[in-house]
């Protein structure tokens, strides 16, 4: 049976790669299990935003790893159910660079 995902439109506030830092909190929070009941991937990446695809079981356990862990480094700004319509939403943000 195929799996459901849900794709994460998030804005980074650091530096650092958004899938790494979603995967750290998770195993930091829930182990191994909540890396296989998730299984974030990164998808797509513009300026700070970033659009992360995870299994649609594993999202409360990705926003309460995130709300414990790394809640200072990273914004769950939207969750949709395709990836064309996250990136949209990415690519319709304005760029904060001049």
């Amino acid at each position: 049976m195929k799996k459901v995902r849900r794709y994460l439109v998030i804005k980074r506030l650091s530096g650092e790669n958004s899938a790494h830092l979603i995967a750290e909190s998770i195993s930091k929070v829930f182990g191994i299990y909540g890396l296989s009941m998730t299984r974030p991937v990164l998808v797509y990446s513009k300026g700070s935003y970033d659009v992360v695809s995870v299994l649609r079981e594993g999202v409360p356990l990705v926003r309460a790893a995130l709300a414990l862990y790394n809640y200072d480094k990273i914004l769950i700004a939207k969750i949709t159910g395709t990836s064309r319509k996250a990136k949209r939403i990415v690519e319709s943000i304005p760029s904060q660079e001049p």
